[in-house]
């Protein structure tokens, strides 16, 4: 929101909302709340057609020694992309960054 005087950003500040620019308290008829939403888990946007290659990787859960296998570009592109594992036997799901 912006201030309706000078156009500047506003903060909350004690329960109102105030101008960053000139300082004065806005009225504003909004309720004032911060709520944290948890993050969403990247393992459960992976579906079983993502994972597309078998190969040997051995689950720590069960000791299977053949598991599912994609890569997924999770942060930036200089970065190398991250590696998804689902074991074929119990269908635990880990991640390897190397």
């Amino acid at each position: 929101m912006f201030c309706k005087k000078c156009g500047g950003l506003l903060t909350p500040k004690q329960g109102k909302l105030y101008c960053n620019t000139c300082d004065q308290a806005q009225d504003t008829n909004i309720n004032l709340s911060s709520r944290v939403e948890k993050p969403k888990k990247i393992l459960e946007d992976l579906k079983a057609e993502d994972l597309d290659s078998v190969v040997d990787k051995t689950c720590r859960k069960c000791g299977n020694k053949k598991a599912l296998f994609a890569m997924k570009q999770m942060r930036s592109s200089d970065e190398p992309p991250t590696k998804f594992f689902r074991c074929t036997q119990c269908g635990n799901t880990w991640r390897d960054y190397n």
